[in-house]
């Protein structure tokens, strides 16, 4: 071998080990770029797993909730029609109380709303039918600075009276009075269901 091919042999070998670490230079980067990828790759799978799992419990959570609200929707409709089932049947009840009874029934309501001043008294058709002996002997009772006189003129009502003092009508009549203890009743319906 002459001295030329030693030299070219020489530098073949240097190149080939210099290009045997290079080599294992890009392999050792590879490897580790690899393995940042991979760690990488694993903490976003992870992330997403998490976000997935938070998503799901948030929305069981709204679906829970949202049931607990239809439940007590339902419940309260429910109770808000056995209510008004209750109450139609107390008016019919009152209603159908021989003539006496139920002119008793409506004396301690009619003292309620008595005010200074004549006041005049108005019952509906049905009632101004009934016997009203007993009604007109409490009105001729009543004291003098509270004089009330029995109309002879109907009121659009259902039961009850309206007691009018000039402008001024004070409505006793069944429905105004349901409606007024309605909202007290529904109140402590929902006092209950709700727990408020």
């Amino acid at each position: 071998m002459t001295g030329s091919e030693r030299i070219l042999a020489r530098i073949q070998e240097e190149a080939d080990a210099a290009g045997e670490a290079l080599k294992q230079q890009a392999a050792t980067e590879a490897a580790s770029i690899r393995a940042a990828a991979e760690s990488e790759a694993a903490a976003l799978l992870e992330a997403e797993r998490a976000r997935a799992q938070k998503t799901a419990e948030t929305r069981l959570a709204n679906a829970r909730s949202t049931a607990a609200l239809r439940r007590r929707d339902a419940l309260l409709s429910r109770r808000r029609a056995e209510l008004q089932t209750v109450l139609q049947e107390t008016v019919a009840s009152l209603q159908a109380l021989p003539d006496a009874a139920y002119f008793e029934a409506l004396l301690p309501l009619l003292r309620e709303n008595l005010q200074p001043g004549q006041g005049t008294l108005r019952l509906n058709a049905r009632d101004l039918q009934r016997d009203t002996a007993v009604l007109r002997e409490a009105l001729a009772a009543l004291p003098q600075e509270t004089p009330v006189s029995l109309s002879d003129q109907p009121a659009d009502i259902d039961g009850g009276f309206l007691l009018v003092y000039d402008e001024v009508e004070m409505n006793a009549s069944f429905a105004s009075l349901l409606h007024e203890k309605r909202e007290a009743l529904e109140d402590a319906v929902g006092r209950i269901l709700f727990d408020l």
